[in-house]
């Protein structure tokens, strides 16, 4: 079947991409060029009928893109209509989007889809209302965008290594629901972050104006101020689950489309109200912010720098009120805070408009530029302040203040949870070091199949148990997947279920979703096809029940997958001598566990009511070697006596003492030339009656 195609003309890539950065100032992540369509998906699209629905099929192709993603200018579904976008040979596909994202603009952007060769299908139930779907921009990617497909290889996230991922410091894991990637104008990325409003009337999110408008002189770049804003496209919890970035993290918890409610260009701050609610499974969080004149430090600062997954940056020294007024900027002297280098981390383009936080996690301000780096840390950057608003006399100024703190009377606010307390949902884990150093090699075997690992033709499911407290409810669960980077997995169904107890009655069952029903002509006409394989080699898959399971008593709950689905060329994650042992496998209808394994563990992670299923303080260990960079070794320490310092010995392998601290602080930095030479070195630390050591290698640079 020959479809109705679009076809986009070709462009000097590169010439546009340094075009695009030169006008941005650099501190933009552009990655498309953006072209304007005139392309009515109902109208001009194929339209055939299977399976009780009328289909409309689309195609756009736009030769040598990294990417692809676009704007309707008019949308609209009737109830059971469904939109979807995928490559041609349906190996990425994005959708589908249905009737509860009609909004009242009538309008809808989309994530990237990594292709440069796309159907666009619209179904709907036949005798249905007639859906609109007008298409009037694409974007041509011009480089990778990360966020367009969990596209990642072992170690490609690591190329910050000063700035470590944010699962590494579990302190900041609420306030990180918070903070997303901004994709503007389907062109460029940039950060934001949800914030808590006095006019509690919607989910707002905030990002530098800069940010929004895709450079520091709003010269026209941007179309209008209400059409940025319904362009948007925010990804929530990009973040990698792994402490050393080698999982490739989620990118479909997106939302798109917001309204404008300010935009402060002369102290970057920009509002907009977010078109709909995050879905309960996103976690979402609004932080909490401070307008006092004098923060204190440790300083935070989460950010997408390079649109990578989410990174952290510290700093021990209280902010500077400051001026940011480089030539071309409109901004007043003394409207910012000046961080004075970072303890730990650095920014990079595609970090702007990510919040800074005191030490209480509270949002001070955002940023607006900088100069630090990863070979210079040390230099300063700049983030718009907050408190500004009180002062300011724009009229953007006084609708964001209206929203986020009428007539300016409070001078802070608590951040908060976007679903009520009983509807609040935790992911939970038996694999242990997540949130400390070294990758997969350091803590999973490396099995091709869970057959391989226990053998048997008799083996019907393997599972991971976990226990849990009366009236836990679980409400889904994730999974980690490694696949040969050349199987072919598209139409491959995995069959789940959980289990109460050790007998067969499975609590609920049903298939792991890796993709949607999308309908791909053939030669005699349309066929079924189902999903698509991810083209990461390590990824996680989130599954949400049809309805939560509640547990009526204190006792077991396997969460298993059937073998027989799993195949040689698809396998999971096992963690041996982790410290717990969960695994259990189905043979003639009974659940088992093999002792002689040992302790071992799947990595199969619940999403559960109750956060504090089994596990205790002492399950939390003093000290956590972070990192090794360049030029030092982070420690995180977890003190359970507060009010007493930790005390801090490095020995040589002679016993030798070469470096003692006590420490109330829970960072700390131990420079790599006080350790030259020294090869293997024995870390203690001691906290009260809690005392332990670690030895740990550290390379010649």
């Amino acid at each position: 079947m020959t479809l109705p195609t679009l076809r986009l003309p070709y462009f000097d890539a590169d010439s546009a991409r340094y075009a695009m950065e030169a006008q941005s100032g650099g501190e933009l992540y552009f990655f498309a060029h953006k072209f304007d369509v005139q392309a009515d998906i109902i109208r001009d699209g194929e339209q055939l009928q299977t399976g009780g629905m009328d289909v409309w099929l689309y195609r756009v192709r736009s030769s040598g893109a990294k990417s692809l993603n676009f704007f309707f200018d008019q949308f609209y579904l009737p109830e059971g209509g469904l939109l979807y976008i995928y490559s041609t040979r349906g190996e990425n596909i994005i959708g589908g989007f249905g009737a509860v994202n009609n909004n009242p603009s009538q309008v809808l952007a989309t994530r990237p889809i990594s292709s440069d060769d796309v159907i666009i299908e619209c179904q709907v139930p036949q005798g249905a209302e007639k859906p609109r779907l007008h298409l009037s921009e694409v974007n041509h990617g011009v480089r990778e965008m990360r966020a367009a497909g969990p596209s990642f290889s072992p170690g490609v996230q690591k190329s910050l290594v000063c700035a470590p991922h944010v699962i590494c410091f579990p302190e900041v894991s609420e306030v990180s629901r918070a903070v997303c990637v901004v994709s503007v104008n389907g062109v460029a990325t940039g950060t934001g972050c949800l914030v808590n409003t006095v006019k509690e009337d919607g989910v707002y999110m905030m990002t530098a104006s800069h940010v929004y408008t895709l450079n520091f002189r709003y010269d026209g770049v941007w179309r209008d101020r209400e059409h940025m804003a319904e362009t948007m496209v925010l990804f929530f919890n990009y973040k990698s689950p792994l402490c050393s970035g080698d999982v490739a993290p989620q990118v479909d918890q997106t939302i798109a489309g917001a309204s404008l409610i300010g935009l402060d260009m002369e102290d970057d701050i920009t509002l907009v109200k977010l078109h709909q609610n995050l879905p309960e499974s996103y976690g979402g969080y609004c932080l909490g912010w401070d307008m006092s004149q004098a923060p204190q430090a440790p300083l935070y600062n989460l950010h997408h720098p390079n649109l990578e997954p989410m990174r952290l940056n510290i700093c021990y020294k209280d902010p500077e009120n400051s001026s940011f007024t480089e030539s071309g900027t409109p901004f007043k002297p003394n409207r910012h805070w000046k961080v004075n280098g970072w303890d730990m981390g650095t920014t990079e383009r595609g970090s702007s408009g990510s919040p800074l936080l005191d030490r209480n996690l509270r949002m001070i301000g955002g940023l607006t530029a900088g100069a630090s780096t990863c070979y210079a840390p040390g230099n300063a950057d700049y983030f718009f302040r907050l408190n500004t608003l009180l002062t300011s006399q724009t009229e953007d100024a006084r609708q964001i203040l209206e929203v986020l703190n009428p007539g300016g009377e409070l001078r802070q606010r608590d951040g908060k949870h976007l679903s009520k307390p009983e509807e609040r949902w935790f992911r939970i884990s038996h694999i242990k070091g997540l949130d400390s150093g070294g990758g997969l090699q350091d803590k999973f075997l490396d099995v091709p199949s869970v057959h391989e690992l226990l053998g048997g033709k008799d083996l019907e499911a393997i599972g991971e148990r976990y226990f849990l407290r009366k009236g836990a409810q679980v409400g889904g669960f994730y999974v980690v997947f490694r696949n040969d980077k050349e199987a072919k997995i598209s139409g491959r169904k995995i069959h789940y279920a959980l289990y109460g107890n050790s007998s067969g009655v499975p609590l609920a069952q049903g298939e792991i979703s890796l993709g949607e029903n999308v309908t791909i002509p053939g030669g005699n006409g349309p066929g079924i096809v189902r999903n698509v394989r991810p083209s990461a080699e390590v990824y996680e898959i989130y599954t949400e029940l049809a309805k939560p399971i509640t547990m009526h008593l204190d006792g077991p709950l396997i969460l298993s997958l059937r073998t027989m689905d799993l195949g040689q060329d698809i396998s999971l994650m096992v963690q041996r001598d982790g410290g717990y042992s969960g695994m259990v496998s189905m043979r003639g209808g009974k659940w088992l566990k093999d002792d002689a394994l040992g302790d071992i563990s799947l990595w199969i992670d619940p999403l559960v009511s109750d956060p504090n299923e089994g596990l205790s303080e002492g399950d939390i260990p003093l000290m956590l070697v972070k990192a090794i960079s360049e030029d030092s070794i982070s420690l995180l320490l977890h003190p359970k006596e507060q009010d007493q310092p930790t005390q801090i010995l490095v020995y040589n392998l002679l016993g030798g003492i070469i470096m003692k601290l006590d420490t109330h602080s829970t960072i700390v930095q131990i420079p790599r030339e006080r350790l030259a030479g020294l090869g293997v070195v024995l870390i203690q630390a001691r906290n009260g009656d809690d005392h332990m050591a670690e030895k740990i290698y550290v390379p010649t640079r």
